[in-house]
């Protein structure tokens, strides 16, 4: 054995003598160690264990990757409105993310009919007690959210799993149009669903003279216009939506649009016009 491989072995053996002293003085202090509650279930291949309240527990695994008995709480994340876990599988050797609801409903309710759909009797997506859960179709869940008033209208507005789609003029910011979904704005205004959900969701670069954003999204200004100035007195002539814009419309080389937008107004005058990236597009105006 080299002295390396005996170092860190030697280490190794210090750090977890320490780790049992550390518990051992936790226990001789009178610090309660966490159990398992006795009405939890082991998931179906998994090391991880669900209780009848939604709680996801597991057993802390050391350097080695060997379980030990140290039983630890999971933590769980939003989205939508539903709780999520990551669970470990023996079978695909990782983490997958999962809806605790579900995962309280494989493991308490029986499931005789092989119903697809797990549904909320309070309709509180957070609630994932045991008591609240019953398994159900799509059709008989979509029925029950129109009867309790979750789906009034058709736009979305107040629907819990749509969110309010804003389309902009891309040169002034002015609102052209307000949708209560992707959906809506689609049958609204013809345009595709991959164009707006793309610009509503990854903010992607936009082509037309218009653009979508959600309601409730700060990021209104993402999109930079550009303006074509005059070189002696700095008064704004034209505005274009991208450089591919400007380029076509002006007979301008795109490589020298781009050189002028990312340093500034050249320091030599070799045209009458240069361009640049408007500060404000709604505050921006052509002079006549």
């Amino acid at each position: 054995m080299d002295v390396c491989s005996y170092a860190n072995r030697e280490s190794n053996k210090q750090s977890c003598a320490k780790f049992g002293q550390y518990v051992n003085k936790k226990i001789r202090k009178g610090v309660t160690i966490m159990e398992l509650p006795k009405t939890a279930k082991r998931i179906k291949n998994s090391k991880d264990f669900i209780d009848i309240d939604g709680s996801v527990y597991t057993y802390r695994s050391n350097y080695k990757g060997r379980t030990t008995n140290t039983l630890v709480k999971k933590s769980q994340h939003k989205c939508y409105g539903y709780n999520y876990c990551g669970i470990y599988y023996y079978d695909i050797k990782k983490c997958k993310e999962r809806r605790v609801h579900r995962l309280v409903a494989e493991a308490f309710i029986p499931n005789p009919d092989g119903l697809p759909i797990v549904g909320h009797k309070n309709n509180i997506k957070c609630d994932n007690r045991v008591e609240n859960l019953y398994w159900t179709t799509c059709k008989e869940n979509i029925r029950k959210a129109h009867a309790d008033g979750l789906c009034p209208q058709d736009s979305g507005y107040d629907d819990s799993q749509s969110r309010t789609v804003v389309m902009y003029d891309t040169l002034t910011n002015k609102v052209l149009g307000e949708f209560g979904s992707i959906r809506e704005a689609v049958r609204l205004t013809g345009i595709k669903q991959t164009t707006i959900s793309r610009q509503a969701k990854y903010h992607r670069p936009v082509r037309k003279p218009y653009f979508f954003r959600y309601k409730d999204d700060e990021v209104v200004n993402a999109n930079r216009i550009i303006g074509r100035f005059v070189y002696d007195t700095d008064k704004l002539v034209d505005v274009f939506i991208n450089q591919g814009d400007a380029s076509r419309k002006t007979n301008t080389c795109e490589k020298v649009i781009s050189t002028q937008l990312k340093k500034g107004k050249p320091k030599t005058k070799r045209q009458n016009y240069y361009f640049s990236y408007l500060t404000n597009k709604c505050e921006q105006t052509i002079e006549s």
